[in-house]
């Protein structure tokens, strides 16, 4: 189920729900579409972790105390089928009765607590290491790439202040190790990019997760 789908799902089973209500509700799942996508999730993923938009509208009318009635169906499309809410009901409210998220999605900060503190010890214990080691490596492998390219720039000088044997060897064998830094550029940099890709994407999935999603 993509965005659009869900909007008008959720709509459809709003009908009849007090007119500030429903504009509430729309804009704010619009909003969280919107930062979630930002996050990097598609949107049917975001639906699924949503859940089904029948049981938000049971969560709503059970929220602001209305009592769904059903009529006899204008339309029939599948399992839809219309609500109205009676004048009294509507009259009862007043305005939003929450600020930010809604009460029937609030994430627990007991439970965000908890899982800040088991990914803290989990990356203490098994990521951290592995990671500086890594960093370590490739590291180590730049700064031998960069040597060995450099290493050109030190033969020319040997050769130029001492015409020898001795002197264009080593010449020569900068020239092979100018090409083996290239070799090892090549290989690094993809290395590299993939590294920091795999951390960034480690670090938002922790995000996730303390926030309550997967």
């Amino acid at each position: 189920m993509n965005k659009e789908h869900f909007l008008i799902s959720l709509k459809l089973s709003l009908r009849g729900v007090p007119s500030p209500i429903l504009e509430d509700t729309l804009a704010y799942y619009e909003s969280v579409f919107e930062q979630e996508i930002e996050a990097g999730k598609s949107e049917e993923l975001i639906s699924k972790e949503l859940g089904n938009p029948k049981d938000i509208a049971k969560g709503i009318f059970v929220a602001h105390n209305i009592r769904p009635t059903v009529q006899a169906p204008q339309f029939s499309k599948g399992d839809w089928e219309e609500f109205e809410a009676t004048q009294a009901e509507q009259q009862r409210y007043s305005g939003p009765q929450y600020a930010g998220e809604p009460p029937y999605r609030t994430a627990s900060p007991t439970r965000g607590i908890f899982v800040a503190i088991a990914l803290g010890f989990f990356n203490l214990i098994f990521i951290l290491a592995p990671i500086i080691a890594i960093i370590s490596v490739i590291f180590a492998a730049w700064i031998v790439s960069t040597s060995f390219i450099l290493s050109p720039i030190i033969g020319i000088v040997v050769a130029v202040g001492e015409l020898s044997s001795y002197a264009m060897f080593q010449f020569f064998a900068s020239l092979i190790l100018c090409g083996i830094g290239l070799l090892l550029l090549l290989l690094i940099v993809p290395i590299t990019k993939f590294f920091f890709k795999a951390c960034a994407a480690y670090i938002k999935w922790n995000i996730r997760a303390i926030r309550g999603g997967y």
